[in-house]
């Protein structure tokens, strides 16, 4: 079989991603293909087609660009543990434990609150979550320590019960429900100790409840939110209706994830796997991105976010654009990202951090745990290059980066040996995120009528993290920031200023990044009116620095007094 060219394999790789970007998974087993759609995910007609199509350059790929490289090992599977002495933990558990163990780890849990209308069988909905727990043995995992080296430990699941409370009783300890609640969440995990999993019930009144779930993310993902609530509702009908529940069994737990994870990256692997982002990553410098008070010596993980929404007409644009460059639409977002803080802080050398599922075997897919991945994509940029280039150039280094994507973050950051900055997070301090992971639908708990509250609780474990999620109608571009680093003012202007600049980019994307839009028409307005109108006349004896900056303050003094050239 002949060798693929480059340009071949680069269209494979894109093929593949924006297939990976609509929710279809592609493996390769047997010399076969096969083909699975992620549950929730609507299946794109177009890029199936497309797949069909290239099926003989798609098995040419798996064969040259896989299967030759690959062992037996190189799949996550059931592995034999009566051969480790300790469970070990996976990579990212055991960044996650040296945080709690360095500052604690408040800002890694992640509530959910729900209020419940209707008649609740209490029993029905222990019971559900319990058989989560007996599923899901990273639920039911503490850490312990073994001479300064964290192990996960497994607790039995008929130990774990859910809290009941009244709302009475929360009242005569002082509580209402939402401080009650802003407490629970709130309390620092032992993770030697407790449930990964923990929920509080608590009945308001007749056939009304609020439940109140709780989990630690070094137990838990963004992914694992769907299998949660997919599993959930499936245990709950069953157990009220009598009927013994029915879901397909697991192939392996989180622990044979770990297992496997640290047996594959090790020894000339993971110095070969490394050596890529050790060369990407040399002198990565932090981003010089200006903040409204002084930065605390220590990182407060305090937050507030802030939100837009885009219409249909400016994403279709954008995924136009996207196509046309043989780019995704994430790879566009992203490259636009770039251009936002290079025209802010006049950077040429920008890195942000992206995550990725980490789930690239199709066994994990239905897996409850802590998988997620970070990316560092570092991009270089100058004020003079048209965007397009730069698209390409995001483009490339996120293909890279995809290649080597199994490299945890964190073995990255112990290889680079970066100065530890307690100031800041190391590599990047900027996050950049498309949503893409399964879409989350409420429980559905049968005749109870459930309803999502907000929880108003932010924290930033970044400087600045943007998200966009496509919308049925357009999408939705999030961002959670350091409220100890940047006012609301400055953040819902860096929201306007991202939009602007998108809706430039889909005007002409050979725009010099400089040159691209960004202000909004109020900025403009002030730039054209309040700063054009007529002169005062002074006298020539006044007509120095200082008398003529009097005058200009005197003339509008609601004006900005100094814009810089980077925000023209």
């Amino acid at each position: 079989m002949d060798v693929m060219t480059t340009l071949s394999l680069i269209s494979i790789v894109k093929l593949l991603e924006r297939a990976n970007d609509a929710g279809i998974i592609v493996s390769f087993s047997n010399d076969e293909l096969a083909l699975s759609v992620r549950k929730g995910m609507h299946i794109n007609q177009q890029i199936l087609e497309e797949l069909r199509q290239h099926k003989p350059s798609l098995i040419q790929y798996f064969q040259q660009h896989k299967v030759k490289e690959n062992s037996i090992t190189d799949a996550p599977h059931k592995m034999d543990r009566d051969k480790q002495r300790r469970l070990p933990l996976s990579f990212a558990q055991e960044r996650l434990w040296f945080i709690d163990k360095l500052q604690g780890s408040i800002q890694y849990h992640m509530p959910w609150v729900f209020n419940l209308e209707g008649r609740l069988d209490r029993l029905a909905m222990e019971s559900a979550f319990r058989m989560v727990i007996v599923r899901h043995e990273v639920l039911r995992t503490v850490i312990l320590e073994d001479d300064g080296v964290g192990y996960q430990d497994i607790k039995p699941a008929d130990e774990w019960h859910m809290t009941y409370v009244t709302e009475d009783a929360i009242h005569q300890s002082g509580h209402s429900v939402s401080s009650y609640i802003t407490h629970i969440t709130s309390l620092p995990y032992d993770l030697s100790a407790d449930w990964m999993l923990k929920v509080t019930l608590i009945e308001r009144e007749t056939n009304l409840y609020t439940l109140c779930i709780l989990l630690h993310h070094i137990a838990f993902d963004g992914w694992s939110v769907s299998i949660l609530v997919r599993e959930l509702t499936a245990l709950y009908l069953s157990y009220a209706k009598g009927v013994k529940p029915v879901l397909p069994p697991l192939a392996l737990q989180y622990a044979d994830y770990a297992i496997w994870q640290r047996q594959y990256l090790s020894g000339n692997r993971l110095e070969k796997k490394i050596a890529y982002w050790l060369k990407q990553l040399k002198d990565v410098q932090p981003l010089a991105f200006p903040t409204d008070y002084p930065r605390p010596k220590e990182q407060i993980m305090s937050g507030r976010e802030a939100s837009l929404v885009c219409n249909d007409i400016l994403k279709n644009a954008l995924v136009t654009l996207s196509q046309e460059e043989g780019a995704t639409l994430y790879m566009t977002l992203l490259s636009a990202f770039n251009a936002l803080l290079y025209r802010y802080v006049s950077q040429n050398d920008i890195c942000i951090g992206s995550p990725v599922a980490g789930r690239q075997q199709q066994q994990l897919e239905s897996l409850i745990g802590f998988f997620v991945n970070t990316l560092a994509i570092r991009s270089h940029i100058t004020g003079e290059m048209p965007f397009s280039a730069l698209l390409q150039q995001v483009r490339q280094t996120t293909l890279e980066a995809y290649e080597h994507q199994d490299v945890p973050f964190e073995k990255i950051v112990e290889s680079l040996g970066i100065e530890r900055d307690m100031s800041r997070s190391a590599v990047f301090q900027v996050m950049f995120a498309l949503q893409n992971t399964p879409s989350v639908t409420e429980p559905d708990l049968g005749e109870i009528r459930l309803t999502g509250e907000n929880n108003d609780t932010a924290t930033s474990r970044f400087d600045i993290s943007l998200t966009i999620t496509l919308l049925d109608s357009g999408m939705q571009i999030r961002i959670v920031y350091n409220d100890r680093l940047y006012s609301e003012l400055r953040m819902e202007k860096l929201l306007g200023h991202y939009r602007n600049l998108l809706e430039s980019i889909v005007a002409d994307k050979h725009t010099t990044i400089g040159e691209l839009g960004m202000l909004g028409s109020d900025e403009l307005q002030q730039l054209l009116h309040d700063f054009r109108s007529p002169a005062p006349v002074i006298p020539a004896e006044e007509k120095t620095l200082p008398a003529l900056f009097r005058a200009a303050a005197a003339r509008t003094p609601a004006a900005t007094a100094l814009l810089l050239k980077i925000l023209r």
